[in-house]
């Protein structure tokens, strides 16, 4: 699988559009793809509900265990503040619990300006690997899917502008 390579995004772009299968054969792909070009570490971010970008780094030679089983991260930072405080919100209140953080093998990029390093979305699920009700990937998906069954096809696009750049 062709990894395409792009110019650094916004680490804040975490929530496109899509969810991520566990497709086996799609994650050696990448994982084969991203170590051929020279990555060592993914940044897998998410973009949590008080809109700070929150990631995880895993090895090149774990990507495809990351896609396939996710990274574990505690659900309280889906509560976290601005100011990284924890917002009191029942079942979310304390730092028990973990959910698995699964990076997207369809979505991963090389990141041509940090050399060594790719960057993926991920999708928030639960324990047993289904979408968390706060994951802002799979809400999005959620809409698109359902504007589809009316017949429509929302688009739309994040990016960023980096200072001196074009």
């Amino acid at each position: 699988m062709p990894i395409d390579r792009v110019r650094a995004p916004c680490l804040a772009c975490g929530a496109m559009v899509g969810t991520t299968e566990a497709d086996p054969a799609a994650a050696e792909e990448a994982q084969a793809a991203l170590t051929e070009a020279g990555v060592r570490l993914v940044a897998c971010t998410f973009v949590d509900l008080a809109g700070v970008a929150r990631i995880k780094g895993v090895p090149v030679e774990r990507f495809a265990d990351a896609v396939r089983h996710g990274v574990g991260m505690s659900y309280v930072s889906t509560v976290f503040t601005v100011d990284d405080q924890i917002a009191s919100s029942p079942g979310f209140d304390s730092p028990t619990g973990d959910m698995r953080l699964r990076p997207d093998p369809n979505a991963v990029v090389v990141l041509d300006d940090a050399p060594g390093w790719a960057w993926a979305p991920v999708n928030q699920d639960s324990q047993d690997l289904q979408p968390m009700s706060g994951c802002p990937r799979a809400a999005l998906s959620a809409a698109v899917d359902r504007a589809a069954v009316d017949g429509l096809s929302p688009r739309g696009a994040v990016g960023c502008r980096r200072p001196g750049r074009r």
